[in-house]
């Protein structure tokens, strides 16, 4: 059996227990594109209206007249608290216990239900001990994690025990969004007039995919326990640390960096030497007289380069203040991972024939580089999607996502290195309207063309019936370039949708 305990509020309500006189509300809030918004809130904010995303301006609004408190989110913070409370709860409910996103965690209980006289005595126990860290939990229990997460949140509080067997009648009237689905396959299916996962699981599942993924029908299964999902159990913090003391301090950016270099050599050679990598590193700074600075750096693949590493954190330790002088240095390395042995080199080449082998070095390097400059959630690649328009067959993904860099299946047919944002219209003189082209003129130009290949016929995906066919050229202009053109099949008209450099 798997119980899982939402506690939306608990960052906000962390807060409001600090010292007299206590807001009314409290808010989390981020910085996004120059504006302050609602990242977490108390429940006394969500009675009044307000929501994550919401402007600071627009939820103080909403609570006019109240004592209202924002104070910035700690990611970092909140994520090691979190992690405390799931190890706490791993000493008095189950030793499987694990971390589900930034507002819940997930227990396996299989096994401990008698302890407490039953599964409905375990969840009366779990809700007394988190209401007594004056933390508001809503939890729901059922055989599967899907069916356990979306009770938890969906469901009124009666029907939050699931009794094993019976999970399709559990969510059944539960919104769609409780199937952990993104929003996009939510509204899409809202488009066809399904809201509820009840009418959704009598749709023909062999007709999901094409529209909505494969992740939907993942969804499904496991919510219904024909997939296996299992927890992530929250272990034991482990690190590596690296230390030294410099004797007086000191307020000299070169002597810091000396032994910031340093122990990043010693620290490389310790995880070398436990043929691992590290995907976080944690540098302190202790000053005399002062409050000790942290800064940290992340990596998209482990790694225990210390000249990679010495990159990413020069630019951090620059914008350190030294005060009176910085007496120690520790590194901390986060996130320990095995990195599989690689041979350096053979016949030339540079990398082992470990698939993300070329992923982990030079690749890897760059996309750290430029989230470091430019801040992780804006470093994207495209992913490919399964669809036959052009212009949604691929998707931007984070650029250190798991996943192939390239898609292992080619499109159908040749396409072009350069994919206009909006198919520019075009005037084509053409011997018929099923071709050959024989000029082009668009953007203010006008070109002869000396040959042309097509038509290849795409057609519109069955959902989006309102979208014309196209009928396809590739056509080479008297300069030697080529151009990918369409004529819409129904209304006639020619586009440039293309081009190959």
């Amino acid at each position: 059996m798997m119980v899982s305990v939402y506690i939306p509020w608990w960052r906000a309500e962390r807060i409001a227990r600090g010292p007299e006189p206590r807001p009314d509300a409290v808010l989390i809030a981020r910085t996004r594109r120059g504006q302050r918004e609602v990242a977490g809130l108390c429940g006394a904010g969500f009675m009044a209206g307000v929501r994550p995303g919401f402007s600071i301006a627009h939820a103080r609004a909403l609570l006019a007249g109240r004592r209202v408190h924002d104070v910035d989110e700690d990611p970092p913070g909140d994520a090691c608290r979190l992690k405390a409370m799931a190890r706490w709860a791993s000493g008095r409910w189950s030793p499987i216990v694990g971390v589900d996103g930034v507002d819940a965690l997930l227990l396996n209980v299989a096994g401990c239900e008698h302890l407490f006289g039953g599964l409905e005595g375990l969840v009366r126990d779990i809700e007394r001990a988190v209401r007594a860290l004056r933390v508001t939990p809503f939890i729901g229990a059922a055989r599967t994690v899907g069916a356990a997460w979306a009770v938890a949140r969906y469901a009124p509080r009666e029907s939050r025990v699931v009794t094993p067997g019976r999970e399709r009648e559990a969510i059944a009237p539960l919104p769609v969004a409780a199937l952990r689905v993104d929003d996009e396959v939510v509204a899409g299916l809202a488009e066809v007039g399904v809201e509820r996962i009840g009418p959704l699981l009598e749709l023909p599942r062999a007709s999901l995919p094409a529209r909505y993924g494969e992740e939907l029908l993942l969804r499904i299964d496991q919510a219904l326990g024909h997939a296996v999902e299992m927890i992530d159990p929250t272990r034991p913090r482990e690190d590596l640390l690296a230390s030294r003391e410099i004797p007086g301090g000191t307020t000299r950016l070169e002597s810091v960096e000396v032994v910031v270099r340093w122990l990043l050599t010693h620290l490389g050679a310790a995880l070398a030497r436990m043929e691992s990598g590290l995907r976080r590193l944690e540098c302190t700074f202790e000053r005399l007289g002062g409050a000790p600075i942290r800064c940290a750096i992340e990596v998209s693949r482990a790694s225990r380069d210390p000249r990679h590493l010495w990159r990413l954190l020069a630019t951090k330790i620059e914008r350190v203040h030294m005060g009176f002088g910085v007496e120690r240095v520790t590194l901390r390395a986060l996130g320990l991972a095995r990195l599989a042995h690689a041979q350096a080199s053979f016949a030339g080449e540079q990398y082992s024939t470990l698939d993300d082998a070329p992923f982990d070095a030079p690749l890897a390097a760059l996309v750290d580089t430029l989230a470091s400059r430019l801040g992780r959630e804006n470093v994207m690649r495209a992913g490919l999607v399964p669809s036959h328009r052009p212009e949604r067959a691929f998707s931007l993904v984070p650029a250190d996502s798991a996943g192939p860099l390239s898609g292992d299946t080619p499109p159908i047919g040749e396409r072009p290195s350069e994919l206009l944002t909006e198919p520019a219209p075009a005037e084509v003189v053409a011997l018929s309207p099923d071709g050959p082209v024989m000029r082009v003129a668009w953007r203010g130009g006008s070109a002869a063309i000396l040959c042309c290949v097509g038509p290849e016929r795409l057609g519109p995906e069955w959902w989006r019936s309102r979208e014309d066919t196209r009928d396809y050229f590739r056509v080479q202009e008297e300069s030697g370039r080529w151009l990918w053109v369409f004529r819409a099949l129904h209304a006639g008209a020619w586009f440039v949708h293309g081009r190959w450099s």
